[in-house]
């Protein structure tokens, strides 16, 4: 199947939740491969690349399987937060569709408890569940997200 007919494109295809999508989806979704994000920098080259994919697939939905529950905090927000913010960026630029996949650790009372200052759980799980909020809030923001 061409790119053109491809209906959905999946973010983080080699990731636990894109591989499941793949393989359930079949050849309706493609995988959408992009430069490595690593920092803030590579952001800007991330949007490009997605812009050049909604401009040649304008009927295309973004579908966001990326996250990071491992790095420091600095990554996790540019690849929970940041990538967020610039699908929802250039999805409504053409009119797109999103597919945001959040995590049950954004909703976990240890979240909930941290932002009230209480810290029960390990920080690597607060600041997971605490940035891939951020980012789901981000994409709530968008009526086709």
């Amino acid at each position: 199947m061409s790119q053109t007919s491809t209906h959905a494109f999946v973010l983080g295809p080699g990731g636990f939740l894109g591989q499941i999508i793949l393989a359930e989806a079949g050849a309706r979704y493609t995988p959408l491969r992009v430069s490595q994000v690593q920092d803030e920098n590579d952001l800007m080259r991330f949007e490009r690349e997605v812009e050049n994919v909604l401009k040649h697939n304008p009927q295309a939905a973004i579908v966001n399987c990326i996250g990071s529950r491992e790095a420091s905090l600095d990554l996790m927000k540019v690849l929970n937060v940041g990538i967020p913010e610039i699908l929802v960026k250039v999805t409504k630029r053409f009119d797109a569709r999103l597919i945001h996949f959040g995590s049950a650790a954004e909703t976990t009372q240890s979240v909930q408890k941290a932002s009230e200052g209480i810290h029960p759980a390990p920080a690597a799980t607060l600041t997971y569940g605490t940035t891939k909020r951020a980012g789901t809030d981000v994409c709530l923001t968008y009526e086709k997200a």
